[in-house]
């Protein structure tokens, strides 16, 4: 259901967004989506998602590390993401990526519910840079990429 929603959006966007699927044993087990952000000068990560089963795996980092290369190429200085205040899961995950808070923050309903939500900024200048490494995702934007 999830990644049904975002592959609808991305029929519209995909000009200037890329979404990136992350595939095992022929079975979708990940996806990034990626594109302009509304903050000035940056690049958005909206989405990365990985199979409950599949978290600590090493999935979610291969998608992040794919996920940056995409960001980099469309800003070459600051990406942002929204995550949920009280998702201590990924904000441990997105910290340890180099990520950080912000000072952002918004108040979005989530299935009829306001939650509150936390934006993380990363500096894209930052001399070790964001790797482009390709190593597990699929492209779906290029038809060109990994499988698992």
């Amino acid at each position: 259901m999830l990644g049904a929603w975002w592959s609808e959006r991305w029929k519209w966007e995909r000009d200037t967004h890329r979404l990136t699927v992350a595939e095992q044993d022929g079975r979708l087990v990940g996806f990034t989506y990626v594109g302009p952000s509304e903050v000035d000068g940056a690049a958005e990560l909206y989405a990365i998602h990985v199979d409950p089963a599949l978290v600590g795996s090493g999935v979610g980092k291969l998608l992040m590390i794919d996920a940056l290369g995409r960001l980099a190429e469309i800003s070459d200085r600051r990406a942002v993401l929204w995550v949920l205040e009280e998702n201590a899961t990924a904000r441990r995950f997105y910290d340890r990526g180099g990520w950080r808070p912000d000072g952002a923050t918004r108040v979005e309903a989530v299935g009829g519910e306001p939650v509150p939500q936390v934006r993380y900024s990363l500096d894209l200048t930052r001399p070790d840079g964001p790797s482009t490494a390709r190593a597990l995702p699929r492209d779906v934007s290029s038809s060109s990429g990994i499988t698992g």
